[in-house]
């Protein structure tokens, strides 16, 4: 098994959801007795996917908790961002075309990708640009996040941007299923306060709250709808209308214009990560990344680190009881013919940071 692990969604005869995890969350015991730079060095290697948020989630954490001195943050936040913008990308750009079988080039995406990879500076924001107008939106980025939620739905169903048609099969999958997956309120963890840092780093000291993470008592949903919530779309009625999975998609779209205008500095300034010390020789650090908020927290004695814990946004996307478990939960409603693109579909617009697989016992 990968060390990765991965996510299984059980659906049980008689509609109850179980969704199981592997994931190694223990890895970080093995971080404990380390200086402080040799951690910086191990966090990412542990990890496939979001190693540059890693690195600086722990950069973040140990230099609150008094074991690393205070640097220049703005390199790591830059790499970080550009990191959430190409794993933002990866979901349009690969994942949806593949899952509503269409056909599109991945050369436009692999020539962004590596000019990205050479040139984190102003300069590449240029390229950015032009690829989510030519690849994805079909106009200026920042024209098409301004619009008001009419005009957005006016693109949604009438654009020949790729996005937008992904979007359009997207929406014919979610209602053809005769009403299933309907609206949840789940809370939204976006970048966190003080206040949130402090009791969810003290929280995350317990093994079983790593696993099935909750806010003051109940399951939230971090990520790109979390971060864009206030954004003028999601205030109106005909927009928040649509189905929730594709409320995401939505706000995934939002969150990489978001960034691409960060790091061009036109005119937006995204709050990317933060830390907080917590006490004598301990702190939190956490990143804004493209799946939610990443969670470091670090305790250090001497010049070595005593305690070490990581909470990734998939622990609180994909709690046993959370936002995913809640919205299959009418499975059995769904035609067993339309199950897996169905649940893909939900699956995808939480995005767990690991390989998932469908369990289904219909009889």
């Amino acid at each position: 098994m990968s060390i990765a692990g991965k996510i299984s969604v059980v659906l049980q005869h008689n509609a109850e959801v179980e969704i199981r995890s592997s994931r190694p969350l223990q890895l970080t015991a093995s971080l404990r007795g380390f200086a402080a730079a040799e951690i910086i060095q191990r966090v990412p290697a542990l990890y496939a996917l979001c190693g540059r948020a890693q690195a600086l989630a722990a950069h973040r954490a140990l230099q609150a908790a008094g074991a690393l001195a205070p640097s220049d943050r703005q390199s790591g936040e830059r790499a970080a961002a550009v990191e959430a913008v190409l794993e933002g990308i990866w979901r349009f750009a690969i994942d949806l075309p593949q899952w509503a079988g269409v056909s599109l080039s991945m050369a436009p995406f692999a020539r962004l990708r590596h000019a990205l990879l050479q040139d984190e500076s102003e300069a590449s924001g240029e390229l950015l640009n032009q690829y989510l107008t030519t690849q994805l939106l079909g106009e200026a980025p920042a024209q098409w996040a301004s619009a008001d939620g009419e005009a957005m739905l006016h693109w949604l169903y009438h654009s020949d941007a790729p996005a937008a048609g992904l979007l359009r099969e997207v929406e014919a999958v979610l209602l053809g299923v005769g009403g299933a997956a309907a609206a949840v309120t789940t809370p939204l963890l976006a970048c966190p306060s003080d206040e949130q840092l402090c009791e969810i780093a003290h929280a995350m000291k317990t093994d079983s709250y790593l696993a099935a993470p909750q806010w003051r008592g109940a399951c939230v949903e971090t990520g790109a709808r979390a971060y864009q919530q206030d954004h003028s779309w999601f205030a109106n009625d005909s927009v928040m209308a649509l189905p929730q999975a594709l409320q995401r998609l939505l706000a995934r779209l939002l969150e990489l214009v978001s960034l691409v205008r960060h790091l061009t500095g036109n005119g937006v300034a995204l709050p990317v990560s933060g830390g907080l010390p917590l006490s004598d020789g301990d702190g939190v650090g956490w990143v804004r990344t493209a799946r939610g908020v990443l969670l470091h927290y670090a305790a250090a004695e001497r010049d070595r680190v005593s305690d070490y814990r990581i909470l990734a946004p998939t622990e609180w996307n994909f709690h046993p009881k959370g936002v995913l478990a809640r919205a299959v939960s009418p499975w059995n409603t769904v035609p067993p013919s339309m199950r897996q693109r169905w649940l893909a579909l939900q699956v995808m617009s939480l995005d767990p940071c690991v390989a998932y697989e469908l369990e289904v016992y219909d009889a």
